[in-house]
């Protein structure tokens, strides 16, 4: 009898210093996730695992992976918590956010369709994913705006507008100015320094070529003139680039646009409170 009882006791002691272990690393391992050592957290949080399955560890494993950019690894991790955890709706969510952070905007789409996810979150990033594609493919704000709220939906409206009205510059337009007038395309790109150095190199050197073959100097004439053309058809080749430059400058410029509301909105992704 007192040896069952010396048994059970013991095994009641090794059962309490195997949770009290499992209690520290679960700790230790939140303060690493907290303050940002997602390697070492990630490293904390598998060997409690060992201890018995638990999503909420599953799922800060995953956004672990996804802060350090491993999301092959995020991926997999993903793939039990959809099938079978409460995290869900919120594992599509984030699945959602690397696509739109590596750019993957059709793969995003298909995510969403094939989750038939009904979470808000989830919506929104689908529905933001639009403002990414060309303006022939931006559905209008009826549908575009339907998940989010009053205050998103005015601001939302406001990038809409300014999608919608993109300036943008012709191409072959500033070719053909460049053609009737050296440098003018660049003025119609608003290269106004190029546009002046083009129309005075052009003009400069045509001027020496026709005073060359004025005073009979000929082969100084030609080299002139071949400069000049030089110049002229650089200065149109130029325009027309410079219309594509334009052009990408802008919509570099509205992407970052949209890459900072989505920073300042979370992704429209709650905070967890993992770490309060």
């Amino acid at each position: 009898m007192k040896f069952l009882l010396l048994l059970f006791l013991y095994a009641t002691a090794s059962c309490q210093n195997i949770l009290q272990r499992q209690d520290y690393k679960r700790l230790f391992a939140d303060h690493l996730f907290c303050s940002g050592d997602y390697l070492r957290a990630v490293e904390e949080y598998e060997s409690c695992l060992h201890f018995g399955y638990n999503d909420t560890i599953d799922f800060k494993i995953m956004l672990s992976l996804n802060a350090m950019n491993k999301y092959n690894l995020a991926e997999q991790k993903s793939v039990r918590l959809m099938s079978n955890s409460s995290f869900k709706d919120l594992v599509v969510a984030e699945r959602l956010k690397i696509l739109m952070t590596g750019g993957n905007f059709s793969g995003l789409r298909d995510l969403y369709s094939a989750s038939r996810s009904e979470y808000t979150a989830a919506k929104k990033l689908r529905n933001f994913s639009f403002f990414y594609s060309d303006k022939d493919s931006l559905p209008s704000p009826p549908y575009l705006l339907i998940p989010f709220n009053e205050a998103e939906s005015s601001e939302l409206q406001t990038l809409y507008d300014k999608k919608m009205n993109l300036p943008s510059k012709d191409p072959v337009l500033a070719g053909f100015l460049s053609v009737m007038f050296p440098g003018a395309g660049k003025i119609y790109t608003e290269e106004y320094g190029d546009a002046v150095f083009a129309a005075l190199a052009t003009g400069i050197f045509g001027y020496i070529a026709y005073s060359s073959f004025k005073a009979d100097h000929t082969f100084r004439g030609y080299l002139f003139s071949g400069i000049a053309g030089w110049f002229y058809a650089g200065g149109i080749y130029g325009s027309a680039a410079s219309a594509q430059i334009f052009n990408a400058k802008v919509s570099f410029s509205f992407t970052k646009l949209l890459d900072e509301y989505l920073r300042i909105k979370n992704y429209f992704l709650p905070d967890y409170g993992f770490c309060k």
